[in-house]
């Protein structure tokens, strides 16, 4: 996923390093993926790790689950941890990350 602020209009580096930082620190977020006709799906809640810049989050059903169905098609939805709502932005992290 990408950082917690991206998607918002003209985000500071300092907001996006305490966006990150509220997020990496929560033990868990609630994500909701983008469906095909930009609608929301009911949240999922998930545990969050932070690397670096970057939050990684993985499908406890592998790729069957519909939250990570839809981050792979619309690669767009939304995150909500430690008292920080953003739009994300999905990709699959590569096998040797981490």
């Amino acid at each position: 996923m990408s950082s917690p602020c991206c998607g918002t209009a003209a985000p500071t580096r300092a907001r996006c390093d305490t966006d990150l930082a509220k997020v990496g620190a929560a033990e868990e977020l609630d994500l909701e993926s983008e469906r095909a006709d930009g609608t929301l799906r009911d949240p999922v809640t998930m545990w969050v790790v932070r690397a670096g810049d970057h939050l990684y989050v993985r499908s406890v059903k592998g790729t069957a689950g519909p939250w990570y169905r839809g981050t792979q098609s619309r690669h767009q939805g939304r995150i909500v941890a430690g008292g920080v709502r953003r739009v994300s932005t999905g990709t699959r992290a590569s096998s040797n990350t981490c």
